[in-house]
């Protein structure tokens, strides 16, 4: 098929053949019915005729085949809507273009493929300049969508699902996120992951993205003030017949070379610990276990030791022991420089210091970095552990806690199974200012290994996670929407179209929410590929 002579026309200006991608396209607001789709561009030579294209799928289309000449390029749109497609002008070289949304219920989930490219090559080429290529998905706010693309996709063979990863902003790659290392199986019995992969804002896509040096899952990822990222610690891959054990190995990524290389080692092995970034760029770690094995060396090895990671030596450091042995806790840095470290669970000893149980702890402790020294602050309302991936830093300082397990497992006799480690319903937030906490109203559904995430109106979207058991935990496809300025959760419902828990999530720069992968039951622990939308 080829465009009517009048559309070629109108690109013929004077200028030189470029490579494919040579100037931004990017997405400023979510494609919501009824809302305004905002699009900008930059970089665009000045004065230059453009071609706004889209289209239902993402082609290829070489460019020869539409405009003639020698051109060897291909757009990544397809020419099933070429009706739509637009011709205006870059003006200044940057710009934006803003749509109104229909409210077309059969548009639920469309995905549109996006591309400008602008004239002015000499004949026999018409076709100058090429904009990267941009993905867009329609829907009514409030709803969610798969998205086409899966995890895994790229490899070969495909890559497997994957929970219990670290969701990662990559600097300087357009709000592209990495997902790095998880696993498969449950947090009880993870096995660590090597792999990693960058999903592409741009398009809406998943890829294959540098491997890790050492398998896994359950682990920390920091970002540095200067945007690479520490890994540290988690389990590794086992062997076939037992669960990753515990590490202290640790390794940068480097988002200008994409690449992962080892760095000094923390004094102890660890998985289930907590880190935070420090003010001063520094990391500190704390508590975990070393041992995960069985429940009675995971006991053993629990830890009330902390660590601090220097980004300029790559060297590791004793710092303060918190009060009490744990495992599971959160780590927050507040806007005042102090860290807040709570929950987690430990072992209750009885006599002869015998271990009679394992019960989740509210104690709270505040870190001061100048004289390295914790000090008690005011106790959760709620004793917790398994918290700290959704324990958020609301924009206005204080520090909001959803959920968890609550955990009282008698020790004598042994436990045959984990019955008394349980999903809560229960929510509260920390206030720096008086050291104090706060009950929330509970959510529909007790949950862990949700996510948390503050959206651009400060809301804050609490999605999926495991709902029971810690060890039958059937996950949920919930979403709940907490509203910091009133305390409260809205009445809007929300759904996740696949139950999942120990997924990851991100919010992408265009104010929309994405999910990723985890696992839909702790009992049949088969890990997801999929991943979702969710519209603002």
């Amino acid at each position: 098929m080829r465009i009517p002579a009048i559309l070629l026309g109108s690109l013929v200006l004077a200028s030189s053949v470029c490579a494919q991608g040579d100037f931004p396209y990017d997405k400023a607001s979510p494609a919501t019915f009824g809302g305004i789709l905002k699009l900008t561009y930059s970089g665009a030579p000045a004065g230059k005729a453009m071609m706004f294209m889209l289209s239902l799928n993402g082609g290829p289309v070489p460019v020869r085949l539409l405009f003639g000449g020698t051109d060897t390029r291909s757009l990544q749109v397809g020419v099933d809507l070429v009706p739509a497609w637009l011709i205006t002008t870059t003006g200044t070289g940057s710009g934006a273009f803003n749509l109104p949304v229909p409210t077309t219920a059969s548009l639920q989930g469309v995905h549109l493929h996006l591309q400008l490219m602008t004239g002015g090559a000499a004949p026999p080429n018409l076709v100058d300049k090429i904009s990267s290529k941009i993905v867009i998905v329609l829907g009514a706010g409030g709803t969610s969508d798969l998205l086409q693309s899966k995890l895994g996709d790229g490899r070969v063979p495909v890559g497997p699902g994957r929970g219990m990863m670290s969701v990662i902003p990559i600097k300087g790659k357009n709000g592209s996120v990495m997902l790095a290392g998880g696993g498969t199986g449950n947090i009880l019995g993870a096995k660590g992951l090597k792999t990693t992969e960058i999903f592409n804002f741009r398009t809406m896509t998943s890829g294959p993205g540098p491997n890790m040096t050492t398998e896994r899952a359950l682990h920390t990822a920091t970002v540095l003030k200067d945007g690479r990222v520490l890994i540290a610690g988690g389990v590794d891959a086992g062997t076939s017949t037992t669960s990753g054990n515990p590490v202290n190995t640790c390794e940068i990524y480097n988002p200008a070379t994409n690449t992962f290389t080892a760095t000094g080692r923390m004094g102890s092995k660890r998985a289930g610990h907590a880190a935070t970034l420090l003010n001063d760029g520094r990391v500190l770690v704390a508590a975990g276990t070393s041992e995960l094995a069985d429940v009675l060396k995971a006991i053993n090895g629990m830890m009330n030791t902390c660590e601090i990671y220097n980004p300029t030596t790559g060297t590791w450091s004793k710092a303060a022991s918190i009060t009490e042995k744990v495992i599971g806790p959160s780590l927050t840095t507040l806007a005042n420089g102090k860290v807040l470290v709570c929950g987690g669970a430990k072992v209750t000893r009885g006599f002869l210091n015998i271990p009679v149980s394992v019960d989740s702890v509210s104690r709270s402790q505040l870190y001061t970095v100048t004289s390295n020294s914790w000090s008690n602050t005011g106790s959760m309302k709620q004793h917790r552990s398994v918290h700290g991936l959704n324990t958020l830093l609301l924009k206005d300082g204080r520090v909001l806690v959803t959920g968890g397990v609550v955990v009282k497992i008698p020790l004598l006799p042994p436990p045959n199974n984990f019955s008394g480690a349980t999903s809560t319903n229960k929510c509260e937030y920390y206030n720096p200012t008086t050291g104090t906490w706060v009950l929330l109203p509970v959510m529909a559904r007790s949950r862990f290994s949700h996510t948390a995430n503050e959206m651009g109106n400060g809301r804050v979207w609490i999605c999926g996670g495991g709902n029971g058991a810690i060890d039958a935990a059937v996950s949920v496809t919930s979403i709940q929407e907490f509203n910091p300025a009133t305390n409260s959760f809205t009445a809007r419902v929300m759904n996740l179209k696949a139950a999942r828990g120990t997924h990851g999530a991100a919010v992408l720069p265009d104010d929309t929410l994405v999910v990723f992968g985890g696992v839909a039951s702790a009992t049949a622990p088969l890990t997801l590929r999929t991943m979702e939308i969710v519209h603002q």
